[in-house]
């Protein structure tokens, strides 16, 4: 189960963070204002985004801009790493979306990832849609 679950856009992106002891690996925090209702402040999620100075990418987690809207799955940074904010549940547990549409390779897959992660009545809180 994620610890937040929120539909938010993206405000904000910054590459190159380094964390831990690791410092082979870059993570890009993305700043996430959340929309709809509520007044929760902005999070911010950490991903990584190169090893050793070449680019990672994960198959079936999209890249996001500025702009872009999703749902976001996310867990507590731990606190040994001296970061505030959030990762990704898995490397896949983030769903773009157009208007209340879930984007990518299926929408139905999506939309019941998104709602178990976050737990009964999330998908209708986060789109409106009960379905």
């Amino acid at each position: 189960m994620a610890d937040l679950v929120i539909r938010g856009e993206v405000i904000k992106i910054k590459h190159g963070i380094k964390l831990g002891e690791d410092k082979t690996v870059d993570y890009k925090a993305y700043t996430v204002t959340p929309t709809g209702s509520g007044k929760q402040s902005a999070v911010n999620v950490i991903v990584s985004e190169a090893y050793n100075g070449i680019p990672v990418a994960f198959e079936g987690r999209p890249e996001l801009e500025v702009g872009d809207e999703a749902i976001w799955t996310l867990t507590k940074i731990d606190p040994q790493f001296n970061y505030k904010g959030y990762v990704l549940v898995g490397s896949t547990s983030l769903f773009p979306l157009d208007g209340d549409q879930i984007v990518g390779d299926g929408d139905a897959p999506g939309q019941v990832e998104a709602a178990k992660l976050g737990g009964k009545g999330t998908l209708q809180k986060l789109t409106g849609k009960t379905s």
